[in-house]
């Protein structure tokens, strides 16, 4: 059913709703693409997600980044392994 909204907003609208209800990771990659499509930015889509934090908790916060980042094809495990470096031989 169409939501009368332009398609940018209409997506990043989703976008919102899926912070809020704590939707799983596999979730964002569809809303993700179609907001960007639409023509929205990457600030527009962080913009989303911080307008709504305050209003949802930071859990749902916390849990949006990860669906959100690997929507946008964000290498997490790669950023962790940089965080993480394996120790010297001499301990």
């Amino acid at each position: 059913m169409p939501s009368g909204l332009e398609p940018r907003a209409d997506a990043l609208v989703r976008l919102a709703a899926l912070v809020a209800m704590k939707a799983p990771a596999s979730s964002y990659r569809c809303t993700v693409d179609a907001a960007l499509q639409a023509g929205a930015t990457h600030d527009d889509l962080f913009g989303t997600v911080i307008a709504v934090a305050s209003t949802v908790g930071l859990s749902r916060l916390v849990s949006a980044s990860v669906g959100l980042a690997l929507a946008l094809g964000y290498d997490i495990d790669a950023a962790l392994e940089w965080l993480d470096p394996t120790p010297d031989d001499g301990r």
